[in-house]
């Protein structure tokens, strides 16, 4: 729930609003629709492959405690495991930091130029 310290005038909440002022004042429940969307989207993608870098992550630990350990074939088969759904997400990841797809989500040019990369 949000909260506003400014006191709320009555003619401005019962006033109807125009095709443009809904826009307006429907911007961030928009926005984050797009984030829900995509969020649902990646849902299972992205606990397949923290589960397999939770699990690639225990290996090396176990590498690092005992050298002795290392198996390259153990190692390749949990990370060939997870390979999929690595690629899709990067693949997916590019897509949704295209121009067109930040600008859908209402970032400026000013403020994508301003991001380290």
């Amino acid at each position: 729930m949000v909260y506003s310290t400014k006191p709320v005038a009555a003619e401005n909440a019962e006033k109807p609003l125009s095709a443009q002022e809904l826009r307006e004042w429907n911007h961030m429940a928009e926005g984050m629709e797009y984030y829900h969307n995509h969020f649902r989207h990646s849902f299972d993608s992205i606990y397949e492959m923290a589960d397999g870098m939770d699990k690639y992550a225990t290996l090396l630990n176990k590498y690092a405690a005992d050298p002795t350990s290392y198996s390259p074939t153990e190692l390749k088969e949990n990370m060939d495991s997870w390979r999929d759904v690595l690629f899709k997400h990067l693949a997916e990841e590019v897509e949704d930091l295209s121009g067109e797809s930040m600008r859908k989500a209402g970032w400026t040019l000013n403020e994508i130029k301003a991001m380290p990369m």
